[in-house]
């Protein structure tokens, strides 16, 4: 329930979810702290399996696990087993592992390491949705959409209130009048948790045709403090916040920036406010509560959009689709090229019994010693080095040629 009554109030600050702190500053996550990507690798993959104990406890039947349970734990296909593989990363120059065959979630609010993957492709989608809206001439701003909030609040009716709000804003006679020049909108929901309960904020990215378009923005502060006011919510002058594009590029820059990194847990949040990552940091160290709030968290944000508008935007640009289930598989995406075969293929039964526990270990040991450091790690040094599984046959190839003469049904006499 929501319970501006007599709550003490959170200032309205509205950056708290985009600034990224430096791994010297106490108060940035794990993740940032890490001092490079195998370890930033192996702390989203804890935090996967942190939210796996959370949302599935010890005891849960085998039959009910799924979700985040099973991402990146379990095979595919016993029978095929699990790949590793080899990519280059064009933007950093580096050569990193990934395995093939192990089920993926593309839950981007309840796993660490699928929303690393989607948001990573989201946020290329977006860059290259901005580029094309500045090739056609258009403007492009960005909102920022906050309400007052105090520690008795729920999150789920808070997020509720707000998205009313943010419905009664478009539905206010201002924006009718500023519709038609709209050309998309793009909008991200971020939250932290501090001393003054949940923080949920709006950041709404807007492309609009014209100048005095984007003008027009900027009057819109009003409309949505009065929407809040019809939710049961207040806000001061700091609930509305309008930038340009400027500020818009260099927050998609940051929203999601780099495949190892989640959304959340790249923009550290100012002072004691903590992101869901963070969340799940503290609860893997022990702290009950903050277990408590993520499962929280993750109840609000089940089946929500990561970016909502972002599908006319990616058609009016003439972009790919991507799906969240589609983005979040270890699959060669932009920007990864991937070798065409695997260094080596792990048997489903070794796999259960003996890697996946040491899932990092094997990446790290890939990229260092090829299938020689994989079977290392999985049987220990000096361990024969497995042969990468063959691949299948080509079609109209030599073999299965062979085979389809030997197959053949003889003729009659």
């Amino acid at each position: 329930m929501l319970s501006n009554q007599g709550a003490e109030k959170a200032p309205l600050g509205i950056y708290g979810g985009m600034v990224g702190r430096s791994a010297s500053d106490p108060s940035a996550s794990d993740v940032e702290k890490a001092p490079n990507w195998q370890e930033r690798r192996r702390t989203i993959w804890a935090l996967s399996r942190t939210a796996a104990s959370l949302l599935y406890p010890a005891g849960t039947s085998k039959e009910d696990l799924k979700g985040v349970a099973t991402c990146r734990w379990a095979v595919q296909s016993k029978a095929v087993g699990v790949d590793v593989h080899l990519s280059d990363y064009q933007e950093s120059g580096q050569r990193r592992a990934s395995f093939g065959g192990l089920q993926t979630c593309g839950l981007v609010w309840k796993c660490p390491a699928c929303a690393a993957r989607i948001s990573e492709t989201r946020r290329r989608q977006v860059n290259a949705g901005l580029e094309w809206a500045k090739e056609q001439g258009y403007r492009i701003a960005m909102m920022t959409l906050t309400a007052r909030h105090g520690d008795g609040d729920e999150l789920a009716a808070l997020l509720s209130a707000m998205k009313g709000a943010k419905k009664r804003l478009h539905q206010h006679r201002a924006w009718k009048r500023l519709k038609p020049q709209v050309v998309a909108m793009l909008t991200a929901t971020e939250v932290t948790h501090g001393r003054n309960g949940w923080h949920p904020h709006f950041h709404v990215v807007v492309i609009v045709k014209t100048k005095e378009a984007e003008a027009a923005l900027a009057d819109m502060g009003d409309p949505w403090r009065g929407a809040l006011r019809a939710e049961g919510l207040d806000g001061a002058a700091a609930a509305f916040d309008i930038q340009d594009a400027s500020a818009a590029g260099r927050y998609v820059a940051k929203w999601g920036a780099g495949e190892e990194l989640t959304m959340s847990g790249r923009k550290t949040a100012k002072g004691k406010g903590r992101t869901p990552l963070q969340l799940l940091e503290a609860h893997k160290a022990g702290n009950e509560d903050a277990g408590e709030l993520w499962l929280e968290y993750a109840a609000a944000f089940h089946r929500r959009t990561q970016l909502d508008g972002l599908k006319k935007l990616v058609d009016l640009a003439g972009l790919d689709d991507v799906t969240d289930a589609e983005a979040a598989q270890d699959e060669a995406q932009d920007g990864q090229e991937r070798d065409q075969e695997p260094v080596t293929n792990i048997d489903s039964d070794t796999w259960r019994q003996k890697a996946r526990k040491r899932r990092t270990d094997i990446l790290d040991a890939a990229e260092t010693d090829g299938a020689a450091g994989v079977w290392s790690v999985i049987h220990g040094p000096g361990a024969r080095c497995d042969i990468a599984r063959p691949p299948p046959p080509k079609p109209g190839g030599l073999i299965e040629q062979l085979m389809s003469s030997v197959q053949r049904p003889r003729q009659g006499p």
